[in-house]
């Protein structure tokens, strides 16, 4: 469990190049800021915009972004980061501690993400899906915290009722979902021994990419 521990500890270390989160309203922390988000929300760029393509050359260079492909005119690159468990458990611990750091409302995440979408260096055409994104990530974050302490270990299962009950909130879950039954069958209501466990996004490469077969391997 220490090892474990230590390896999720280097993987911060190397996901904002420093043992810890940089000072408020600098450069480097605003950096560390995008490669956190970035590796749980599926942050594109906008490639046309300035300081897209340097900001992003940045993150591949020192935040451990990856650097798919890049166009035969050179003006940008196509970059992301990859999935994978460590980093993602590292962007969670690292994500709280934006969250509750020197007194931040719990809006910190919002606030960081609509400054970049604001000065066109994220995508406003998935906005939707990354508003999506946002909602799905803080529920099971406060599903982990409620059900675990305040030092959670991101990639455990969370029971779906204490997911839903932190995404929509407890009346809510009792009026409308926990009484809820199969609408082909006259089944038991809502199973609340059911579990979900996610802990960031990715994109499928095609439609191929999300079936029941893939989600249980993932799940694994």
């Amino acid at each position: 469990m220490r090892a474990e521990r230590d390896i999720i500890r280097f993987a911060e270390t190397k996901l904002i190049c420093a043992n810890d989160l940089p000072q408020e309203n600098s450069g480097a922390r605003r950096v560390a800021e995008l490669a956190v988000l970035g590796v749980r929300f599926l942050l594109e760029f906008e490639p046309p915009w300035l300081p897209s393509p340097s900001m992003e050359e940045y993150l591949v260079e020192r935040n451990m972004r990856i650097a798919y492909s890049v166009p035969q005119h050179r003006h940008y690159l196509r970059s992301g980061y990859s999935s994978e468990p460590i980093l993602a458990e590292a962007a969670a611990n690292l994500m709280q501690e934006l969250r509750t750091r020197d007194g931040h409302p719990k809006d910190t995440i919002v606030n960081v993400l609509h400054k970049h979408i604001e000065s066109g260096l994220i995508s406003k055409g998935e906005l939707g899906e990354l508003t999506a994104r946002l909602l799905l990530i803080l529920g099971i974050d406060r599903a982990q915290e409620a059900t675990q302490g305040i030092n959670p270990r991101w990639s455990k299962v969370v029971g779906v009722s204490d997911f839903l009950i932190s995404l929509i909130g407890n009346d809510n879950y009792d009026e409308h979902i926990r009484s809820c039954v199969p609408d082909n069958s006259s089944g038991e209501a809502f199973d609340d021994y059911s579990v979900v466990r996610f802990t960031h996004f990715m994109r499928a490469k095609n439609p191929d990419g999300v079936t029941t077969r893939l989600a249980f391997a993932a799940f694994v």
